[in-house]
């Protein structure tokens, strides 16, 4: 017997969603408001590992119960009113023994918010550019990144961690003073979004060349200013699980 919970959770109050000693993330918050629960230790796996200031529409976390006098409903319900307004429980329900709340999905779907028009009080929301930001090349930079390609320039791997992947689709979206960047994959390497807008923003700038970023995509050296975009802009907008989303 698992539960799957999912949520949503503004970034800007958790150190990322993976546990640490002494800093609020999302797993040790679900963990904290389980044990209450339940009155004793309990152990989330959590669906992305997202950084400090990144936030989700949609999120998920797993754990097996002790027993099933809690119906997951339930659990949902006393976890809407213990946990801080930040964390909002979107649904509940128990699935079958040996699930992966990490690998099980097909897809994920992240969003990136830049600023059309500077606006001090989007800081928190969306990173602002700057002004005569050429827009269209920072589509076209972006395009770039959908197929399979080597993205070991764009993220930070870890190990022996495979950097060939592959992005299913980009797309673009206006709305009012925002600018939305919709990237979606099956899996994602460490900082790769970051780091994929933070080269399309260099593009439009006209600091990087796209025969330079597709070099990098094909694996080749190049001298290159490699930067993160701010984590204040990005949400984990959706993931899906096939046979409990369809």
């Amino acid at each position: 017997m698992t539960y799957l919970l999912r949520a949503s959770f503004s970034g800007r109050f958790f150190y990322g969603t993976q546990k640490q000693k002494g800093k609020p993330t999302l797993q040790g918050v679900f963990e904290d408001a389980l044990e209450d629960l339940y009155q004793e230790k309990v152990k989330v796996s959590i669906s992305s590992r997202l950084d400090r200031g990144v936030s989700a529409e949609d999120f998920a976390f797993s754990y097996v119960p002790k027993d099933s006098r809690l119906s997951p409903e339930k659990v949902a319900y006393v976890l809407s009113r213990r946990l801080a307004p930040e964390v909002v429980i979107r649904s509940a329900r128990e699935v079958e023994d040996g699930f992966s709340v990490r690998y099980g999905m097909d897809y994920k779907v992240y969003r990136y918010a830049l600023q059309r028009k500077r606006r001090p009080d989007l800081n928190p929301v969306a990173m602002p550019v700057r002004e005569n930001f050429d827009f269209a090349a920072y589509k076209k930079a972006m395009l770039l990144f959908q197929g399979k390609h080597d993205f070991r320039s764009f993220s930070t791997p870890e190990g022996e961690e495979e950097t060939h992947l592959s992005i299913d689709r980009i797309t673009f979206e206006e709305a009012g003073d925002l600018f939305y960047t919709r990237i979606q994959a099956q899996s994602f390497l460490r900082y790769q979004i970051r780091f994929l807008v933070g080269a399309g923003i260099l593009a439009a700038e006209g600091k990087v060349s796209f025969s330079l970023l597709k070099d990098l995509l094909e694996g080749k050296e190049g001298k290159y200013p490699k930067d993160k975009a701010w984590p204040e802009g990005l949400v984990l907008e959706k993931i899906h699980y096939p046979g409990i989303d369809d």
